[in-house]
């Protein structure tokens, strides 16, 4: 099979396959390939094109513009207050929010997390690391 290319106005070449597959550009620029049948698309605020499954995803834009696409079923999201989204399992994760407004997920059990002056949240493995806030106050994990 032979394959074909487009350069986006970001100067970046994308190969993909000539049959079977298309392409978007994104006024980021940015081209993104995806197979012809069975995906879909979205471009955010951002520009920037994200492609998914027709089918069993859904997506969400954040404030930020970003668009994040993940398996409807089984999964969340969390959207911060600063703008961004974040997508994770429903069942055996949490998250956490920090003072900066970004959230993170981790698994519910054997993670811990430390939020430093920062306002960053950092999860790290409850056993085995330890942590220390650096001058700047960011939380720094560190294996044992």
């Amino acid at each position: 099979m032979a394959d074909t290319y487009r350069i986006g106005k970001d100067g970046v070449k994308v190969t993909f396959p000539s049959s079977g597959y298309t392409y978007r550009e994104g006024k980021d620029g940015r081209v993104v390939a995806f197979p012809s049948s069975g995906y879909t698309y979205r471009e955010g605020k951002n520009g920037r094109v994200v492609a998914f499954p027709s089918s069993g995803y859904t997506y969400r834009e954040g404030k930020d513009g970003k668009v994040v696409a993940f398996p409807s079923s089984g999964y969340t999201y969390r959207e911060g207050k600063d703008g961004r989204v974040i997508a994770f399992p429903s069942s055996g994760h949490t998250y956490r929010e920090g003072k900066d407004g970004r959230v993170v997920a981790f698994p519910s059990s054997g993670y811990t997390y430390r939020e430093g002056k920062d306002g960053r949240v950092v999860a790290f493995p409850s056993s085995g690391y330890t942590y220390k806030e650096n001058k700047s106050g960011r939380i720094v994990a560190k294996k044992l």
